[in-house]
């Protein structure tokens, strides 16, 4: 009888201490009081303990208790999946820190996805570029080109009577780099299914922040870190 009611007691610790892995990493902690501290170490100045080492971010403070830090931690991922459907496959703008630059790769359906910053425009082309994929001229002649920009030497790449529109719809968020000719990148815009030829660093660059879609600070805070 003792033996089993050890084993049950060494299980029970072992799912307690599983479950802070299931939360999202924000760089922040949620106090025991409900408010989110910058780390345990704040919270500990502050006099308050720490629930679990996650950001509790919206909940009163009976919401975020040590008895109930699990349920706080899957509404933050569920959070953070909903933040990530929004944002899949563009580029955000950190609107009230100094407009920094990240692209979001096209996220599946019910996942988190991940950030990458732009920065300068040489790094925001090879971040592109390095993240694109290869396709035909065939596949990329049905994706619609924006405004007819088209790169200098070939003037008519926007073929109407290829396009496909449902096709282009899957593909947004993406990035293509034209395998069949010389590698030009183009970036598919998820809000009208078109393609934008990135270019020189420069053009990809004012592209990318003209495309930017403006993100809070209580959002990019939260994921970013």
């Amino acid at each position: 009888m003792q033996k089993k009611l050890f084993f049950a007691l060494i299980c029970c610790a072992m799912i307690f201490s599983a479950m802070p892995a299931l939360a999202v990493s924000s760089g922040q902690v949620c106090g025991m009081d409900g408010n989110n501290y910058a780390s345990a170490a704040a919270a500990e100045a502050a006099g308050v303990d720490v629930s679990y080492e996650f950001a509790c971010t919206n909940h009163a403070a009976e919401d975020c208790t040590y008895e109930n830090n699990y349920k706080c931690a899957m509404e933050s991922v569920e959070r953070g999946i909903q933040f990530f459907s929004r944002i899949s496959g563009r580029i955000i703008l950190r609107v009230e820190k100094d407009g920094q630059a990240y692209y979001v790769p096209p996220v599946p359906s019910g996942k988190m996805g991940k950030f990458f910053y732009l920065g300068r425009p040489d790094d925001a082309f090879n971040i592109m570029r390095g993240q694109g994929v290869g396709i035909s001229n065939k596949n990329l002649e049905k994706i619609p080109v924006a405004d007819d920009n088209c790169p200098s030497y070939v003037p008519k790449c926007n073929k109407i009577e290829a396009h496909d529109i449902s096709y282009a719809k899957k593909q947004n968020g993406k990035i293509f780099l034209q395998v069949e000719n010389n590698g030009e990148a183009w970036y598919v815009h998820p809000v009208n299914s078109k393609r934008y030829y990135l270019g020189r660093p420069e053009d990809a660059f004012n592209i990318m922040r003209n495309l930017g879609l403006g993100v809070s600070e209580a959002d990019a805070y939260r994921w970013l870190q």
